[in-house]
Protein backbone atom coordinates (compact mmCIF):
# COMPACT_ATOMS: atom_id res chain seq x y z
CA UNK A 1 0.00 0.00 0.00
CA UNK A 2 1.36 3.33 -1.09
CA UNK A 3 0.16 6.06 1.85
CA UNK A 4 1.39 9.16 -0.01
CA UNK A 5 1.92 12.84 2.64
CA UNK A 6 0.68 15.68 1.84
CA UNK A 7 3.23 18.46 1.01
CA UNK A 8 3.24 21.80 3.27
CA UNK A 9 0.91 23.89 1.46
CA UNK A 10 -1.70 21.05 0.89
CA UNK A 11 -1.65 20.90 4.87
CA UNK A 12 -2.26 24.92 5.00
CA UNK A 13 -4.84 24.94 2.12
CA UNK A 14 -6.44 22.23 4.25
CA UNK A 15 -6.22 23.92 7.74
CA UNK A 16 -7.16 27.21 6.55
CA UNK A 17 -10.29 25.81 4.48
CA UNK A 18 -11.64 24.74 8.38
CA UNK A 19 -9.97 27.46 10.18
CA UNK A 20 -10.50 30.88 9.00
CA UNK A 21 -9.07 33.04 11.97
CA UNK A 22 -6.35 30.63 13.18
CA UNK A 23 -2.74 32.18 12.87
CA UNK A 24 -0.41 30.27 10.97
CA UNK A 25 3.46 30.51 10.74
CA UNK A 26 5.35 28.37 8.04
CA UNK A 27 8.38 27.60 8.42
CA UNK A 28 10.35 26.53 5.58
CA UNK A 29 13.71 26.11 3.98
CA UNK A 30 12.93 26.89 0.47
CA UNK A 31 14.24 30.46 -0.60
CA UNK A 32 12.60 30.72 -3.78
CA UNK A 33 10.28 33.89 -3.86
CA UNK A 34 7.63 32.07 -5.52
CA UNK A 35 7.14 29.26 -2.72
CA UNK A 36 6.95 32.66 -0.36
CA UNK A 37 4.19 33.96 -2.20
CA UNK A 38 2.84 31.06 -2.90
CA UNK A 39 2.71 30.26 1.06
CA UNK A 40 1.41 33.60 1.72
CA UNK A 41 -1.45 33.92 -1.26
CA UNK A 42 -2.60 30.44 -0.21
CA UNK A 43 -3.31 31.93 3.97
CA UNK A 44 -0.16 31.84 6.03
CA UNK A 45 0.15 34.72 8.39
CA UNK A 46 4.28 34.46 8.02
CA UNK A 47 6.74 32.88 7.15
CA UNK A 48 10.55 31.79 8.67
CA UNK A 49 13.21 30.50 6.51
CA UNK A 50 15.22 28.15 7.81
CA UNK A 51 17.85 27.56 9.61
CA UNK A 52 16.27 30.46 12.01
CA UNK A 53 17.25 31.06 15.85
CA UNK A 54 15.01 30.13 18.25
CA UNK A 55 14.50 33.84 19.42
CA UNK A 56 13.29 34.85 15.82
CA UNK A 57 10.39 32.10 15.69
CA UNK A 58 9.40 32.98 19.16
CA UNK A 59 9.57 36.71 18.53
CA UNK A 60 7.38 35.95 15.12
CA UNK A 61 4.57 33.80 17.58
CA UNK A 62 4.55 36.32 20.15
CA UNK A 63 3.98 38.71 17.30
CA UNK A 64 0.78 36.62 15.55
CA UNK A 65 -0.66 36.16 18.91
CA UNK A 66 -0.65 40.01 19.28
CA UNK A 67 -2.16 40.59 16.08
CA UNK A 68 -4.87 38.14 15.88
CA UNK A 69 -4.90 36.99 19.93
CA UNK A 70 -8.47 35.70 19.07
CA UNK A 71 -10.51 32.39 19.25
CA UNK A 72 -10.19 30.10 16.28
CA UNK A 73 -13.66 30.92 15.37
CA UNK A 74 -14.07 34.10 16.69
CA UNK A 75 -16.03 33.04 20.10
CA UNK A 76 -16.25 33.12 23.55
CA UNK A 77 -18.21 31.66 25.93
CA UNK A 78 -18.91 32.18 29.52
CA UNK A 79 -22.07 29.90 31.12
CA UNK A 80 -24.89 31.94 28.32
CA UNK A 81 -22.83 35.08 27.35
CA UNK A 82 -21.32 34.55 24.32
CA UNK A 83 -19.44 37.90 22.66
CA UNK A 84 -19.35 37.26 18.80
CA UNK A 85 -15.99 39.37 17.90
CA UNK A 86 -16.40 39.50 14.27
CA UNK A 87 -19.64 41.20 14.68
CA UNK A 88 -19.28 43.20 17.83
CA UNK A 89 -22.12 41.43 19.26
CA UNK A 90 -23.22 39.77 22.67
CA UNK A 91 -25.58 36.90 23.55
CA UNK A 92 -27.14 35.97 26.89
CA UNK A 93 -29.15 33.65 27.39
CA UNK A 94 -30.25 33.23 23.21
CA UNK A 95 -30.76 36.92 23.12
CA UNK A 96 -28.44 39.37 21.02
CA UNK A 97 -27.37 43.14 21.13
CA UNK A 98 -25.28 45.08 19.07
CA UNK A 99 -22.01 46.82 21.37
CA UNK A 100 -19.55 49.45 19.63
CA UNK A 101 -15.83 48.63 19.58
CA UNK A 102 -15.09 50.10 23.02
CA UNK A 103 -18.36 48.51 24.89
CA UNK A 104 -17.50 45.05 23.42
CA UNK A 105 -13.77 45.54 24.89
CA UNK A 106 -15.00 45.29 28.06
CA UNK A 107 -17.05 42.33 28.73
CA UNK A 108 -14.47 40.44 25.99
CA UNK A 109 -11.52 41.70 28.37
CA UNK A 110 -13.50 40.01 31.24
CA UNK A 111 -13.84 36.85 29.87
CA UNK A 112 -10.62 36.83 28.23
CA UNK A 113 -9.10 37.24 32.09
CA UNK A 114 -11.86 35.52 34.32
CA UNK A 115 -9.21 33.49 36.31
Amino acid sequence: MNITRPDGLEVLQHIRASRNQLPILVLSNGNRPEDRVQALGMGADGRVMEPFAFSELSARVRALLRRGGRSPEGFLRLDDLEPNRVEHTVKRGGRGTDLRPKEFALPEYLMRNAE
